[in-house]
């Protein structure tokens, strides 16, 4: 068994819900089409930020000392942006990605 396969059967397990095809298709568009909104209505990847708390000095924990780097995180937000199939410097949901995920019909919503 995939690890694809693996995770779609622990969400079943966890949720006591059968995963099937089509409703693996509907909590995998679910993100992009939040996206699709947040482009909408004004949001872009300025808005993808910690609080200023989390870049820190911490006590305790796995950041004792320190904090979450912000460059590190912004590089890693790109990273997160091109894994989704959005563009990776915008964050913007692709219109491939949207009509792969069988909601084209948001693409009408992104930006020009």
């Amino acid at each position: 068994m995939g690890t694809h396969n693996k995770l779609i059967f622990a969400a079943g397990v966890l949720t006591g819900l059968p995963i099937s095809g089509a409703s693996r298709s509907a909590v995998g568009a679910k993100s992009p089409l939040a996206r699709v909104f947040d482009v909408r209505e004004g949001f872009g990847p300025d808005d993808d930020r910690l609080s200023q708390r989390s870049y820190e000095p911490t006590t305790g924990g796995a950041l004792a000392g320190g904090g979450i780097d912000p460059e590190a995180l912004r590089d890693a937000m790109h990273i997160y942006y091109a894994m989704m199939g959005w563009d990776r410097e915008s964050g913007v949901p692709t219109a491939d990605k949207l009509h792969e995920l069988d909601v084209g019909w948001a693409v009408a919503q992104l930006p020009a």
